[in-house]
C-alpha cells in the first residue's frame, strides 16, 4: 500500500440513508428505533449544552447544510485488507450491544453522531440527528 496514496472507503452498496441505518439497528438490538429530523435551532442547542465548543457546533451545522449526498461505491476495503466489505445490517448485528439500553436515561441521544450524517437537507430545513425510541 503505497504511504502517498489518498485512500476512499463506502459499504459495499450505497448511499445508506440515516432513517435506514437507524432502522436497521434497531432491528439488530430488538426494539423498534425511528429517526426524526431536529431543526437546526435544537440542534445547536443541545451540541452547546453538551458541551461541545461553540466554533465546532457551527462547523457541524454548516457542513450539514451544505453536504451532498454521495453515491460513490468503492473496493478500497477489498483492496487494502484482501476482504470484501461487510454490509451494515453485518456491522449492526456485529455491534448491537454497544447500541443497547435499558432506560430512557441511558438511551443513546448521540445515536446519530455515532451513525454520521450522510441524508442532510437543504439549508435552514433541520437536522437529521434525532432518534426516536
Amino acid at each position: 500500500m503505497s504511504a502517498d496514496k489518498l485512500w476512499f472507503s463506502s459499504w459495499p452498496r450505497a448511499p445508506l440513508r440515516v432513517h435506514w441505518r437507524v432502522r436497521t439497528i434497531g432491528e439488530a438490538i430488538g426494539r423498534r428505533v425511528t429517526f426524526e429530523r431536529v431543526p437546526v435551532q435544537v440542534a445547536r442547542r443541545q451540541m452547546l449544552a453538551d458541551g461541545r465548543p461553540p466554533a465546532l457546533v457551527e462547523a457541524l451545522l454548516a457542513s450539514a447544510a451544505s453536504r451532498p449526498v454521495s453515491n460513490v461505491i468503492t473496493s478500497t476495503v477489498e483492496e487494502i485488507t484482501g476482504v470484501p466489505a461487510r454490509t451494515f445490517r453485518s456491522w449492526a448485528e456485529e455491534h448491537a450491544d454497544e447500541f443497547r439500553w435499558t432506560s430512557k436515561s441511558e438511551s443513546p441521544r448521540h445515536l446519530g453522531d455515532r451513525l454520521g450524517a450522510r441524508d442532510m437537507p437543504a439549508p435552514g430545513a433541520g437536522l437529521d440527528a434525532g432518534v426516536k425510541v
